[in-house]
């Protein structure tokens, strides 16, 4: 049996156990041994993407949106790796949002940096829906929306601008 990492204080064991994520599961490596769930790339994506995305709908002013899920949708498009840092800093520094985002991301123990693996919100990335209170809704391509839509908001309408023609069939 392989002795596992050697570090200064001795031996460090590691074990896997993939079978599920539920709070039974594999009991004796996480009470007994003092084994932790694995935090996938996939999953780590997906949380930073959706706690950012509902930061985005339920913090940030409805005029200012739009804007906001543009800046993340590009940002999940851009690299490899991704560090909320970095997303961090394309709110600006002044604004509260950017340090109550921060402590979300904190108290979400969202990882400095990890890779990026958008197998769970392809779909989530590539399109923006919006979904009124009389029943319309209205979607498009992120990227698109974000070039070439503008929404104001007033206390009891949306005014949506969109910078194209009403296309001929």
């Amino acid at each position: 049996m392989s002795e596992g990492p050697k570090t200064e204080k001795g031996i460090k064991g590691i074990y896997c156990d993939t079978q599920n994520k539920s709070e039974d599961g594999a009991q004796y490596f996480l009470d007994f041994l003092g084994c932790v769930y694995t935090y996938e790339a996939k999953d780590q994506t997906k949380d930073f993407y959706l706690i950012t995305r509902n930061f985005i709908k339920t913090e940030i002013p409805q005029k200012d949106q739009l804007e906001y899920l543009g800046k993340l949708n590009s940002f999940m498009d851009v690299s490899s790796v991704i560090i909320p840092q970095k997303f961090l800093e394309l709110i600006p520094e002044k604004d509260k949002m950017r340090q109550k985002l921060e402590e979300i991301y904190n108290a979400e123990n969202i990882e400095n940096s990890f890779n990026k693996d958008l197998d769970l919100i392809k779909t989530k990335i590539k399109n923006i829906r919006y979904e009124f209170e009389n029943g319309l809704i209205f979607s498009g391509d992120s990227q698109t929306l974000s070039e070439s839509v503008e929404i104001v908001s007033e206390p009891d309408t949306t005014i949506i601008k969109i910078k194209s023609k009403i296309k001929d069939y």
